[in-house]
């Protein structure tokens, strides 16, 4: 009976020391540790695609009559679109609105009139290969009176491949510093433990606003230098050690 139970005591101490030797091994292998860096990559290229946000107002004694002059000069805008060949997908209104404009006199607040709004955004894409296109529709739309404001911006149509470009930056970044940082400390990168990722599309960051009267002012056609956009991806690595 003695001898059993001194049998399975050694057992137990045995199962015991086995553990104890299995969570050795684990912070072994853990503490050869991890090196996180993170890397950045930037490709430039010139738009290809503007928006132009058309903004329409007037204010009348009725909302009737400042829809009206309202309406009538996004159909003057149209006619210009369709002579220059814009096709229908690639205009939308994204606001319209009718509404009391007021304002304050010596603290009191007067009714001005009533105010009709719409907004119109229009698509011109290739306008790397066509600049004319995009200056001829500026010039033509600065003959609208009620045209309160013109806003331009800049995209790229397809940056897939520019994406890749700069990813590929940033991963190799993001390597060369860990392998530096590994030599540093006297290790060897072993593997990758996870990768994550930012990116920043140039969606709109570079934007013009003018008005259409200051437009009309200025002799000859509107000159419209639309540079470099960057496609950035950053990526955060983290790499495991030997």
């Amino acid at each position: 009976m003695k001898t059993r139970k001194n049998s399975a005591q050694y057992l137990r101490r045995t199962q015991i020391v086995l553990v104890l030797l299995a969570l050795g091994m684990m912070s072994c292998r853990s503490a050869q540790g991890t090196i996180a860096v993170s890397g950045s990559g930037t490709v430039t290229a010139s738009p290809d695609r503007a928006y132009i946000h058309l903004y329409f107002k007037h204010l009348a004694a009725t909302t009737e009559q400042a829809r009206h002059v309202v309406s009538t000069s996004v159909r003057s805008a149209l006619q210009i679109l369709a002579a220059e060949q814009v096709i229908d997908t690639n205009i939308k209104t994204v606001s319209l609105s009718y509404g009391i404009e007021n304002y304050y006199k010596e603290g009191a607040l007067v009714y001005a009139g009533q105010r009709a709004e719409q907004t119109v955004i229009v698509t011109i894409d290739d306008i790397n290969n066509n600049p004319a296109k995009l200056a001829a529709i500026l010039d033509k739309m600065a003959g609208i009176d009620t045209l309160s404001t013109v806003a331009l911006a800049f995209d790229i149509k397809e940056k897939t491949a520019l994406f890749r470009q700069s990813r590929d930056l940033a991963f190799q970044k993001a390597l060369d510093k860990a392998e530096h940082y590994a030599r540093l400390a006297g290790k060897k990168l072993q593997g990758i433990q996870s990768i994550t990722e930012e990116r920043r599309s140039p969606l709109l960051v570079q934007s013009n606003t003018f008005s259409a009267s200051a437009a009309s002012s200025d002799e000859g056609s509107t000159n419209i230098p639309t540079g470099e956009q960057e496609i950035s991806t950053t990526i955060n690595v983290v790499y495991t050690l030997e």
